[in-house]
């Protein structure tokens, strides 16, 4: 990570990813209050993570970082009055 951040490198997320294993007895953290200017969808497909974490990044970035296309930014503004839950079935 120290090299991602040198400044040379043009970093817009850091993607962690853990196998999630059925009656582990394993109770997550749930975010139930966030900044509603924040794209935030809830996984509600199996095996979507890395796909909910991609777009996570590229929706909250900074507008002029990077074009993101018409269709996300399209995607961003008919999804940004949903809940979470909706979000993350779109």
């Amino acid at each position: 990570l120290d090299e991602l951040s040198d400044g040379k490198n043009h970093v817009y997320g850091v993607i962690f990813l853990f196998k999630y294993v059925k009656n582990s007895g394993y109770k997550p953290n749930v975010l139930t209050d966030y900044d509603p200017d924040l794209f935030f969808a809830k996984q509600t497909v199996m095996n979507a993570c890395a796909t909910q974490a991609i777009l996570g990044i590229l929706l909250n970035l900074e507008k002029s970082n990077i074009d993101i296309g018409e269709t996300l930014i399209d995607f961003n503004e008919f999804t940004k009055d949903f809940d979470h839950i909706l979000k993350g079935n779109c």
